[in-house]
């Protein structure tokens, strides 16, 4: 908690997400992998060859992400928000494996 008045509380203040230029395309990602150390997430992205009849398929890691501990849970509620949110919109979520 500050001591200045001058300062807002952790709480009340907002953050304003800014996309550059050349990350506003996206990663497509058909695979992610999650994996957890002591201090830290870590969510791997991955793309799979579609037309691959190797065994195992290769996936390819497109994105890398290192999460702190302190992030997932909300990380998890805004997944389950948004996954409810799809679903009354389109229908149920149909696992096509």
């Amino acid at each position: 908690m500050s001591d200045r008045s001058d300062v807002p509380e952790e709480a009340s203040r907002t953050v304003s997400v800014r996309v550059p230029s050349e990350a506003r395309h996206g990663i497509y990602a058909n695979v992610s992998l999650v994996s957890h150390s002591g201090h830290e997430f870590t969510i791997d992205f991955c793309q799979t060859e579609p037309a691959s009849m190797s065994d195992p398929i290769p996936a390819y890691v497109v994105s890398r992400l290192h999460l702190p501990p302190t992030l997932i849970p909300s990380l998890i509620s805004a997944l389950q928000g948004n996954v409810n949110a799809y679903q009354q919109q389109f229908g149920p979520i149909v696992d096509v494996r």
